[in-house]
């Protein structure tokens, strides 16, 4: 686990960062620079990275510890390993605080919210997940790097470690 700051750099959503393809790189960057860092603020001005980059040795040690990772998670989009379209994050405030106040300030329809500092961010999703603890998984935009990507709904729960996500209205 990395605490998350503004003064990270792309590298901490990877073990190996210079075995990184720059795709993977890209994404990371992204992810991080204008995403969640415009977000710190609501989060409490940092967030711990539980989970960046994924590979399919990740998903194998997860489902033997009883998670129910998705083959098609934001973690790997693009099919690139391992790679960082994702991140599990624990923010300062809060897992459901942070969620809460996403919700206030998310026009789903567009996949943007409005940061604290007034800028729109782009987001693929924010999800509230819970195993024993609440998390946030949140992502980069399909779309960003896929143009013809499918969409998924912005805003999402999953209150039972993974097995069924809801939509949030």
């Amino acid at each position: 686990m990395t605490v998350i700051n503004a003064g990270s750099s792309w590298e901490v959503f990877f073990k190996y960062p210079k075995q990184a393809l720059p795709q993977a790189r890209r994404m990371a960057e992204n992810l991080l620079e204008y995403v969640i860092k415009p977000l710190l603020p609501a989060m409490g001005g940092s967030c711990v990275l539980v989970s960046g980059y994924r590979d399919s040795v990740d998903v194998a040690r997860l489902e033997a510890k009883g998670y129910h990772p998705a083959k098609n998670s934001d973690h790997f989009f693009g099919d690139i390993e391992p790679t960082a379209g994702a991140g599990d994050i624990l923010p300062a405030c809060g897992a459901d605080r942070f969620f809460e106040w996403v919700k206030k300030n998310c026009d789903q329809a567009k996949g943007t919210i409005t940061a604290p500092s007034g800028a729109v961010v782009r987001v693929g999703q924010v999800i509230l997940e819970k195993n024993r603890t609440p998390w946030i998984h949140i992502s980069n935009p399909r779309r960003l790097f896929w143009p013809n990507a499918a969409t998924k709904p912005t805003l999402r729960m999953s209150m039972d470690n993974g097995k069924v996500y809801q939509a949030v209205v």
